[in-house]
């Protein structure tokens, strides 16, 4: 075991991406580099046979057996070998998976006691939660990067717009990624930003220290089909500005 320099430029990032509804988080995500999306809502329609978009791939998520053998493809292990053929884990939506494992878990109850109904228990939150963590944990090794795409809903306590996650999960999750981005859409002028510092009216932070204020929210140009690209670059650059774009 050798002791190594901690090197921005060195690392694959983890993402939170999350807006409210049709602001463009799937399109967003599928500018970052050598992508695949593994597809739990069939929501992809957006970007499907989309001019500069042809290099995106994904796969159906329906159950947390698909979640497995989409990690065994992503270290070279499984049926397709995508440890060289993509760069970035897109899960689309990650609220989605939480519904996912909680089906399983009742499903698996309901079997176990025919007494039981389909109603979710406090105890299966907590599992589903651990399960999650889990699979969160297992990804971030994977020498990739990461996007976890959310719908956003707001905090009870303080109104601000969160990602919109059940239980622990929901305050754990900023603690799994390296950024947690807001992709807000401006209400006057139809423009999009996405957000890398919080305000008043959402949570976001960022682990990348040296961003300017001016990197931290950065307008999303739709017809750029590098938009993730750039900005994973420009993160990867660290503060002396370094690039090794595609290298761990």
């Amino acid at each position: 075991m050798k002791a190594q320099r901690i090197l921005a430029r060195r690392r694959f990032q983890s993402w939170c991406l999350y807006s409210e509804s049709g602001a463009g988080k799937t399109s967003l995500s599928a500018t970052a580099p050598a992508p695949i999306f593994l597809d739990s809502n069939q929501g992809l329609l957006s970007i499907a046979e989309r001019p500069g978009l042809e290099s995106p791939r994904s796969v159906d998520i329906h159950t947390m057996k698909d979640l497995d053998d989409a990690y065994l493809n992503c270290i070279g292990t499984g049926d397709e070998d995508w440890s060289k053929k993509f760069q970035t884990i897109i899960w689309d939506h990650f609220d989605d998976m939480q519904g996912i494992v909680l089906d399983e878990l009742v499903e698996k109850a309901m079997l176990k006691d025919d007494r039981r109904d389909d109603a979710i228990e406090q105890r299966e939150y907590g599992i589903m939660g651990n399960k999650l963590r889990r699979y969160v944990r297992k990804f971030k090794r994977v020498p990739m990067h990461k996007i976890l795409i959310c719908g956003a809903k707001a905090d009870f306590e303080t109104g601000k717009l969160k990602p919109s996650l059940v239980g622990a999960m929901g305050t754990q999750l900023p603690y799994l990624v390296d950024h947690t981005a807001f992709l807000r859409i401006n209400p006057k002028t139809g423009k999009r930003y996405l957000h890398l510092d919080p305000t008043d009216e959402f949570y976001a932070k960022t682990r990348a220290h040296w961003l300017t204020p001016k990197q931290r929210k950065v307008q999303i140009d739709f017809t750029d089909t590098e938009s993730l690209t750039k900005l994973f670059d420009l993160i990867a650059a660290g503060p002396k500005g370094n690039t090794n774009r595609g290298k761990e």
